[in-house]
């Protein structure tokens, strides 16, 4: 058995690098040229507890639902003795854990079991674990990260001709963007982010922009100044609009102003948790116990845990934060829309709570 570990910033194609790998090796033993394998996909933030993984593994591979415990002890026999699971046959298997620093426990029990799997002689399991935390195996016990920090692939943010190349892909067949303004939109997202969700998100509000200029027109029925103000081409005007309202503080700033009081608290925890641990994004769960405790210390009434995840999920649809798509529970994963400083200074002035700027 092998594992490999896959870390990078968000927004770099970890996952999906990884799924069109395995795309590719299914249609190899489609076409008779690979012997039959297993592929589990797992995200950590889809388990309601990390022990939960092994309930997983074990459905996945026999069709049937036990408790963590017996699928554990289950799991164990087969990689360790070989003992076959269900009508399992001993075919390679291959794991993918995405978000795999989820699956840490306070005495990194599951992280161990599993990945002591591929150790035993006759396991025949591949394990591939993704994270965006670079140092996740230095942060573990030396008995997991022997197992873990042997075999790691980076993923670095994007250069500018990559992200050209990711956006130019996806307008494939689509006519609607003058080069210069895709050029424009890749230069300055690798100058700050190298994030291409970053990059596509830009661009598709730059169409916003395009296709609101050209209603406009279409309404006042006359010439405009522009060369471009009445066709329906994306132009590296509407990208300079776009950026200016994803990367610009005026914009946030603006916002800011109709942002509810909690929306603040939970923006202002995001900046110190991300500037806490280093990492691009920040777990709900996390944030909101850090609200919780704010709001203790500093005598502030106390919001519903409910509450707090509506007001996330208005900040997403205002695009102030980017929430995970199809996850509204508390391992939701949260990333600013901004730079953390632009917050930062958007924030430092809220009469209706003088504590904030404490934090910040």
């Amino acid at each position: 058995g092998r594992c490999l570990y896959i870390h990078g910033v968000p927004g770099t194609g970890k996952t999906m690098s990884v799924l069109a790998v395995m795309r590719r090796l299914r249609s190899e033993f489609d076409s008779g040229a690979l012997r039959p394998y297993c592929f589990i996909e797992i995200n950590g933030l889809k388990l309601a507890s990390p022990e939960n993984i092994y309930k997983v593994i074990y459905e996945q591979l026999s069709g049937h639902r036990v408790g963590w415990k017996k699928a554990l002890h289950y799991l164990t026999e087969h990689f360790s003795d070989g003992k076959k699971i269900g009508k399992q046959a001993n075919q390679p298997i291959v794991l993918l854990i995405d978000e795999l620093d989820l699956l840490l426990t306070r005495n990194q029990s599951v992280l161990y079991n599993i990945l002591d799997w591929p150790t035993k002689p006759n396991s025949n399991l591949v394990i591939i674990g993704i994270a965006n935390t670079m140092d996740l195996p230095e942060k573990l016990l030396p008995r997991i990260s022997s197992r873990m920090g042997i075999q790691r692939l980076c993923f670095g943010p994007y250069n500018y001709r990559q992200l050209q190349e990711i956006i130019t892909s996806r307008l494939k067949g689509i006519n609607a963007f003058e080069d210069q303004a895709i050029e424009f939109a890749s230069r300055k997202v690798a100058a700050m982010s190298g994030d291409a969700r970053r990059a596509l998100e830009i661009c598709r509000r730059a169409a916003e922009f395009a296709d609101y200029r050209v209603k406009q027109f279409q309404q006042v029925e006359q010439t405009s100044s522009s060369a471009n103000s009445g066709n329906g081409f994306v132009c590296m005007a509407d990208i300079e609009d776009a950026i200016q309202e994803v990367f610009q503080a005026p914009h946030i700033q603006q916002v800011m102003k109709n942002c509810p009081k909690f929306g603040k608290v939970i923006l202002a925890a995001m900046v110190h948790e991300l500037y806490r641990s280093g990492l691009g994004e920040v777990l709900f769960d996390k944030l909101a116990a850090t609200v919780f405790s704010w709001c203790h210390v500093n005598r502030e009434l106390l919001p519903g845990y409910d509450t707090l995840l509506k007001i996330c999920c208005k900040l997403g649809e205002s695009k102030i934060v980017l929430c995970e798509e199809g996850t509204k529970h508390k391992l939701q994963k949260l990333q600013l829309n901004y730079p953390s400083d632009d917050v930062t200074f958007a924030l430092k002035e809220s009469p209706d709570l003088p504590w904030l700027s404490k934090y910040l």
